[in-house]
């Protein structure tokens, strides 16, 4: 499961993964004076989003948000299905679904 400080959005994948050290791609990763010696590469089967209630009500994320420059659900579902699903409706019921803002 994949969750990004800042974002409500939740990811759930399945698939296999491995480890690389790949100069080119670690460098990709860098934040700030952060540098990675490794990176997670993931050949994916299936994606699904995920319920992200939980994780919105404990709170879990106290370095503000970093989800700037990553896709949306939406934007992942249109490129997995090659363009023959906009998703549009995904995004425009996802807040009355996760109920954004409850406390």
């Amino acid at each position: 499961m994949f969750l990004t400080p800042g974002s409500t959005n939740a990811l759930r994948i399945n698939g296999t993964a491995r480890l690389t050290a790949n100069p080119a791609l670690c460098a990709s990763f860098q934040r700030g004076d952060i540098h990675p010696r490794t990176e997670i590469v993931f050949a994916i089967g299936e994606v699904y989003p995920q319920c992200s209630r939980a994780p919105q009500r404990s709170e879990p994320w106290t370095s503000g948000d970093q989800s700037a420059g990553l896709p949306s659900i939406r934007a992942m579902l249109q490129e997995a299905s090659d363009g023959t699903s906009d998703a549009t409706q995904y995004d425009e019921t996802r807040a009355k679904r996760a109920h954004l803002g409850w406390r």
